[in-house]
């Protein structure tokens, strides 16, 4: 909690999100990703270094409506002083392959606000492309997305 509470209370790493969270709003990004580990079996997971295992910050898959339509999007949030490591483009990486080979889903998107260019670069490298220009929760956003090929049947089968 405390880890959580200062990532998301970081005024640097929350610069394109509408403010800093405070700490009861800490827990409740808490809560909202417990939730959707209960109802979508996905969430966001604590990211941390392997050698130490000291927190980095947070990656996960999440529900997300967009333009009356819901979206599985990958997120990831690092601390500052940790940023420009590769460790959110690791993160991301993963999440993506566990949406496509765990989860076996089609799509995958991640909403990134105009300005980020940082997380538009994770988005890139992780095979997301941009498509389009959006407004997402009142703040102007662009949608950067994948399609999975859908498996098809075995030869032989």
């Amino acid at each position: 909690m405390d880890d959580l509470a200062a990532l998301l209370g970081d005024p640097d790493v929350m610069r394109h999100y509408p403010r800093p969270k405070t700490r009861d709003e800490a827990l409740g990004w808490i809560r909202w990703s417990q939730h959707g580990y209960h109802e979508h079996g996905h969430g966001l997971w604590l990211v941390a270094l392997r050698s130490n295992g000291a927190f980095v910050g947070n990656c996960g898959l999440t529900l997300q409506e967009v333009d009356g339509a819901v979206h599985t999007e990958v997120g990831y949030l690092v601390r500052t002083g940790l940023q420009g490591n590769g460790y959110a483009t690791e993160a991301a990486a993963a999440c993506r392959d566990h949406a496509r080979d765990i989860l076996g889903l089609e799509r995958l998107i991640a909403i990134i606000h105009p300005d980020n260019v940082p997380s538009q670069r994770v988005a890139a490298k992780i095979d997301l492309t941009f498509e389009r220009e959006t407004t997402y929760r009142d703040r102007p956003a662009q949608i950067h997305a994948t399609t999975f090929p859908v498996p098809g049947p075995t030869p032989g089968s």
